[in-house]
């Protein structure tokens, strides 16, 4: 395992041509109800590991699933919300950060740290904001999940064979 800055890691994945499986360790926050009157705000924590694609296209993503639960094969993607997509690479830009677009395969795990210590989902349960339906305009039993996470938030991520932990200092 090779411990790379931010920028570098920025420059190892935009060398990346094509749709490419990735293994992500990333670190956000989890969104919360009440954040002013939520005792958990800014203290809470959470460690998703997962398997996933970068270098994909979306749209073809999501036909190709309806193609194969016997639909019609014409998903059309509404643009983003937020960020700007950066042609040629896996990254979507927004007030000057980088996020990595990524089809989130499978989630191996999740934990929740509360000031340092791990916490169950039960325990925290009440604070946390509902999610909303995965992918409702795909037409899809099984939804193309779409996250953008920030360079910062990767803890570790395994690519063509190297795995690589974000350096912190």
């Amino acid at each position: 395992m090779r411990k790379i800055a931010v920028t570098k890691l920025s420059e190892v994945l935009k060398r990346i041509r094509g749709a490419t499986a990735v293994s992500l360790v990333v670190e956000t926050s989890p969104e919360l109800i009440k954040p002013k009157s939520n005792p958990l705000f800014g203290r809470l924590t959470k460690l998703s590991y997962l398997n996933g694609m970068i270098g994909f296209n979306y749209e073809s993503s999501v036909n190709r699933q309806q193609g194969r639960e016997g639909g019609d094969m014409d998903f059309e993607a509404m643009p983003r919300k937020w960020g700007t997509r950066i042609a040629g690479s896996p990254f979507v830009e927004y007030k000057g950060k980088l996020y990595l677009e990524t089809k989130v395969q499978k989630v191996y795990g999740t934990k929740y740290i509360l000031d340092g210590k791990e916490v169950t989902k039960d325990e925290i349960k009440k604070w946390l904001r509902p999610k909303p339906e995965e992918g409702a305009r795909q037409g899809v039993e099984n939804p193309v999940v779409l996250r953008d996470f920030s360079l910062e938030s990767i803890r570790e991520i395994r690519v063509d064979g190297e795995v690589f932990a974000l350096d912190k200092r």
